[in-house]
């Protein structure tokens, strides 16, 4: 079977996107952050994602790891602690 080449450009740069969010908002920290919102907002996880809670933890993130509202709230997604 063959891929072409749209494919595979498709999948490389979802593993550099993946990949680099690991990196910048590293999975422990990030666990950490949302378990703490958790507890302070008395909220049960995960949160669906496009409640005002969902925006405050993502912007959490924002502010803690320097990163785009729009990685934070990937992040975030890929990790489980939002729901779409």
């Amino acid at each position: 079977m063959q891929v072409s080449i749209d494919r595979l450009t498709d999948w490389m740069e979802w593993q550099a996107g993946y990949v680099c969010g690991a990196l910048l908002m590293p999975k422990r920290r990030v666990d950490l952050l949302a378990a703490a919102f958790s507890k302070e907002c008395d909220l049960s996880m995960p949160v669906k994602a496009d409640t005002v809670d969902a925006q405050a933890l993502a912007m959490r993130l924002t502010d803690l790891f320097d990163v785009s509202r729009e990685a934070a709230r990937v992040r975030l997604l890929k990790l489980g602690h939002l729901t779409s």
